[in-house]
């Protein structure tokens, strides 16, 4: 059941064939962790799927063009898309296009699950296949970290990752909330981040954290 530290999210499905979509909708509803808010066959109807529904995230699992996110409204007016690409080339060029989101289709529901929460919690979402055939010009220098995470960091990091908040990470690490603010704060810190975004993005890079 989902916790009250983790509220369960509204995902609008979108896909081709309704046997898609009957399996999109099986992986949110696992473990309550989200629930069904819609469902669009196509990138055109999104904008009218999503009208008049509250909704934390798209589940998209349909092949797109730049041109089809036009008729859509682009990325910018709808809510954060988890895209499942149908391959890494094809996932590569969706991150190219704008996408913040992007899994491949042989992911599990618990990744799925995951990416849908972290991408709902404003982070990016990338499967780590792709990443090799991300452009390196495109990719910030990768520097060796000067004070590297300890294990217990690399926990609270995955977890931040996850879009977990700091009471949920406390519950499941077994440790108190201050203990926690603790970790976030020499996370940040190591990773010269800002944020607990910019955190996992830097983590990514570096291969200490994938989503």
């Amino acid at each position: 059941m989902a916790s009250e530290t983790m509220p369960t999210l509204r995902v609008l499905t979108l896909a081709a064939y309704p046997t898609i979509s009957y399996g999109l909708r099986a992986a949110l509803e696992a473990d309550d962790l989200a629930e069904h808010a819609g469902d669009a066959t196509e990138w055109a109807a999104l904008p009218d799927a999503l009208e008049g529904r509250e909704v934390d995230a798209v589940l998209a699992d349909i092949d797109w063009t730049p041109e089809d996110l036009e008729e859509a409204g682009g990325l910018a007016a709808l809510p954060p898309v988890l895209l499942l690409a149908e391959s890494d080339e094809a996932g590569a060029a969706a991150l190219a296009e704008g996408f913040r989101g992007v899994l491949l289709r042989d992911s599990g529901v618990d990744e799925i699950q995951a990416g849908l929460r972290a991408l709902a919690a404003g982070l990016a979402v990338i499967d780590p296949r792709i990443l090799p055939l991300v452009g390196r010009a495109a990719e910030p220098e990768v520097r060796e970290l000067i004070d590297p995470l300890s294990p217990r960091e690399i926990q609270v990091l995955n977890l931040i990752a996850r879009g977990y908040p700091n009471k949920a990470i406390a519950l499941e690490l077994g440790i108190s909330e201050h203990t926690v603010k603790f970790h976030v704060g020499s996370v940040l810190g190591k990773l010269g981040a800002a944020s607990r975004s910019e955190a996992v993005a830097i983590a990514m890079r570096h291969g200490l954290v994938t989503v």
